[in-house]
């Protein structure tokens, strides 16, 4: 069956290649028309469309992934049933992908966005209603979406094609054959190129959806995952930020989780969506989105994480929660859920929470306990004599029993004679810290007293020592 005549008409055609790229304001025809004529005098990375945002449209959309290019743009006149032609939008798809839907009624205005939704004017002709959209490769063949939706992409000059529902018809400018709702057809693939079922739909598991960020700091939500399609031989991976709109991640990988190639993500709100390649290199249906929320934990002042992930901090201090909208806490196992609150603080000796999202089964726990950083104070002779003898003073630094010192710990020692401070060298060796108090007059009896502090101004550790006067 002919579908393509000898002579065709060309309303409005673009000769050169366009790389779709962001921009602001609208594009009118004429406008478009005057990039053409200047084509060939100004560099192609400067041919960028205008974009508006916010329309809606009725016609034909065509959404181009990125890095897509296409060229010669026109409107054409075919026959796609019997002998009377109807108008077609037509483009060249040089290499990437497009994903093309109509709503089955015939309307004059085409739209071509990129995928973040952004759209790209196109000439209007007011001219006899766009009946179909036709999709050339640079090898020569075609794919004509009628109806419905369809995905459409370029490889190494070659055409692949899946029609998600709807009418598609597939071939070349000679000859073309309808390919069935839920099939696929590639051109020049050496794997199952032929007409095929395409690979099934990927299903997000069950799985941790609160993922907890003490410090702020950004966490990788390596164990997200899914099933494996039927067919597919990868999947290409989105993360997109919610609140800003804006995609964080975009990778392929051919496992079924995230693994090492999780993203690092900052607290927010993130959608994630699977899509199933085949070894065509065609994408399949996206799977539904999965929400991700990371809740910052706002660690007060000399509040830090321990070995075992716990954190530690100052009794009734409060650690702020941040982006814990439509997150549930509970405490320890209570089983009573309620929305999270904005801040936590410990109160007693422990406290253990728990952080979900509307699915009961896969809560995140949080951990804190006291600071268990601390100063050991050892002053001799215990039984020191002024002016006779000199008092040394060794300071200890430690976490629990025997643990070492945080690295961030940055100790203030004072030495206190009385009400006035004595000002005294300090040498350190790991986490041992020295001094010699030499005797302070013949004001005794007396009492030194050491105070340890850290950079917060929290106190680890205080002792004192009583000091007699020699006898003379």
């Amino acid at each position: 069956m002919s579908v393509i005549g000898k002579h065709h008409h060309l309303i409005h055609s673009v000769g050169v290649l366009l790389t779709f790229m962001a921009s602001a304001g609208p594009v009118k025809a004429d406008e478009l028309d005057d990039l053409a004529q200047r084509a060939s005098q100004v560099d192609q990375s400067q041919l960028v469309n205008r974009v508006t945002k916010g329309t809606r449209e009725s016609g034909p959309i065509v959404q181009l992934a990125p890095n897509a290019r296409i060229g010669r743009m026109s409107r054409v006149a075919i026959p796609l049933s019997g002998s009377r032609k109807k108008m077609t939008y037509q483009f060249t798809l040089q290499s990437g992908r497009a994903d093309i839907e109509l709503s089955g009624r015939r309307q004059q205005d085409v739209s071509v966005r990129h995928v973040d939704r952004r759209l790209v004017e196109l000439p209007q002709t007011g001219g006899e209603p766009i009946a179909a959209v036709l999709v050339r490769a640079p090898n020569g063949q075609v794919a004509i979406v009628v109806n419905g939706s369809a995905t459409v992409e370029v490889r190494n000059g070659d055409l692949s094609v899946f029609n998600r529902k709807g009418k598609t018809l597939v071939g070349t400018v000679k000859s073309v054959k309808p390919l069935m709702p839920g099939f696929a057809q590639s051109f020049g693939c050496s794997a199952n190129g032929g007409m095929r079922e395409m690979v099934s739909k990927p299903l997000v598991l069950p799985g941790q959806r609160v993922w907890l960020s003490p410090g702020s700091k950004p966490i990788r939500p390596r164990a997200f995952s899914w099933n494996r399609s039927n067919g597919a031989e990868r999947y290409l991976v989105r993360v997109t930020d919610v609140i800003k709109g804006q995609p964080v991640a975009t990778f392929e990988t051919e496992e079924t989780s995230m693994g090492e190639q999780a993203p690092a993500i900052h607290p927010g709100k993130y959608n994630v969506s699977i899509v199933p390649i085949d070894g065509c290199g065609l994408h399949g249906d996206s799977s539904n989105v999965a929400e991700l929320s990371v809740v910052g934990v706002g660690l007060p002042l000399g509040a830090y994480i321990d070995n075992q992930g716990a954190i530690r901090s100052v009794v009734n201090r409060p650690l702020r929660l941040t982006h814990a909208d439509g997150v549930f806490m509970s405490y320890s196992d209570t089983g009573v859920w309620g929305p999270a609150p904005a801040s936590v603080r410990l109160v007693g000796r422990e406290m253990n929470l728990r952080f979900r999202s509307t699915d009961l089964r896969h809560p995140t726990q949080m951990r804190i306990v006291p600071r268990d950083v601390h100063a050991s104070i050892e002053m001799t002779p215990p039984t020191a004599r002024w002016p006779e003898h000199s008092i040394d003073v060794k300071v200890t630094l430690g976490t629990g029993k025997h643990g070492p010192a945080p690295r961030w710990l940055k100790p203030r020692i004072k030495v206190m004679l009385g009400v006035k401070q004595i000002h005294v060298p300090w040498k350190r060796s790991g986490d041992v810290m020295r001094t010699t108090i030499p005797p302070q007059g013949d004001s005794c009896p007396c009492v030194i007293r050491v105070q340890v502090e850290d950079q917060y101004g929290i106190s680890i550790g205080r002792d004192f020592l009583e000091v007699s006067r020699s006898d003379t």
